[in-house]
């Protein structure tokens, strides 16, 4: 499966302009991306092919899906290298591309119009670079499963798992600290968060007692 980046100007231009088109990320096709450049693509071939993959959108809840997808893109794009895994023009490039149809699903924008705040932050890198990683819409399912993977377990994405029960707040209390760049660490308290889910599964009465 070939990828597919922005060109730096592109991924300019569109930041740019993002009052202009703001109405334009509700449409079902990315086709206007195209007419907005006078026909000429914004892409370029990423130098690296990854095995075929497409992302779940059966949830009928679409923040509930992301740790499905956390597995997903990251089985299949694990052989990134950290510095491409920090491209801005990589991620921004995939959303404005092939998986347009995945940020329309999760961010449901068939539904709502997206103010200029949400699509610099869903589409591109709208805050600090650290910060963006892992707030960006694909980026941060690449690197929530870079720093919770561990293919020491026999199940690798076990301890991934453990954010599926509030996702957003979980993610938010291990990542945004100065910490959140050691997956040791992260993989430290995720693996004690593991360990007291199932002492309280074993235990239910005991907890209930203390």
């Amino acid at each position: 499966m070939k990828l597919y980046f922005l060109k730096q100007d592109a991924l300019d231009t569109l930041q740019g302009n993002l009052k202009t088109n703001a109405r334009k990320y509700m449409n079902p096709t990315n086709e206007w991306i195209i007419e907005f450049f006078d026909g000429q693509s914004p892409f370029l071939e990423y130098k690296k092919e990854v095995v075929d993959f497409s992302l779940d959108m059966s949830f009928e809840k679409p923040e509930e899906s992301d740790v499905a997808n956390i597995k997903i893109l990251y089985s299949a794009m694990k052989g990134l290298t950290e510095t491409d895994a920090t491209d801005e023009r990589l991620w921004s490039g995939l959303e404005h591309g092939q998986f347009w149809d995945y940020l329309r699903y999760r961010w449901s924008l068939d539904k709502n119009i997206p103010t200029e705040k949400e699509i610099s932050r869903h589409f591109f890198y709208g805050q600090s670079k650290r910060r963006s990683l892992l707030v960006n819409t694909l980026s941060r399912l690449w690197w929530i499963g870079k720093l919770t993977y561990d293919e020491k377990r026999s199940n690798p994405f076990e301890l991934t798992e453990v954010l599926s029960n509030d996702f957003a707040t979980r993610t938010l209390m291990l990542f945004s600290s100065n910490y959140s760049s050691n997956p040791m660490i992260v993989r430290a308290i995720l693996a004690a968060m593991l360990d007291v889910k199932k002492m309280v599964t074993i235990y239910p009465v005991i907890f209930l007692l203390v």
